[in-house]
């Protein structure tokens, strides 16, 4: 996840913002495919709130914005974490099983109001928690949750 972004230059924020902006570009040509059956209407208003999000600043409420929506397309979608399964498989796994299902809800019932904090909460539980026991009993009896 890297450096706070307050520590960050503003070339190394721009560098991220471009990163996370083909990313969710990215997040929107799965949809594209996701979303065949979707009438082209449905698509274009997904796409344009999509490319509003892309279109934000490299500044912390844009990078940060950025995050969040890429977090909650992960979370929704999580066939995309796979895109990284080959170098960080525990960290896609702890995401997807546990981490995304903990703390979306909560960041969406509160109608997405700060992203930096459900940045800060994925990070520390990725970085500092374990698995919660009860996943890793079920894991242990071939059961996924």
């Amino acid at each position: 996840m890297g450096d706070p972004l307050s520590e960050r230059d503003a070339w190394r924020l721009l560098a991220l913002g471009d990163e996370l902006n083909m990313l969710l570009r990215g997040v929107l040509r799965h949809a594209r495919e996701a979303l065949d059956a979707c009438t082209p209407e449905a698509f274009e208003q997904l796409a344009l709130e999509w490319n509003r999000i892309i279109g934000l600043p490299a500044d912390y409420a844009g990078l940060v914005s950025k995050r969040g929506a890429l977090m909650f397309a992960l979370w929704r979608e999580p066939v995309l974490l796979e895109a990284w399964r080959d170098t960080d498989g525990e960290l896609v796994d702890a995401l997807r099983d546990w981490i995304l299902p903990l703390v979306m809800p909560p960041f969406v019932r509160g109608m997405a109001q700060r992203p930096d904090r459900l940045g800060l909460m994925i990070a520390t539980l990725a970085d500092m928690w374990e698995p919660p026991r009860a996943l890793r009993e079920w894991e242990a009896r071939g059961v996924r949750a």
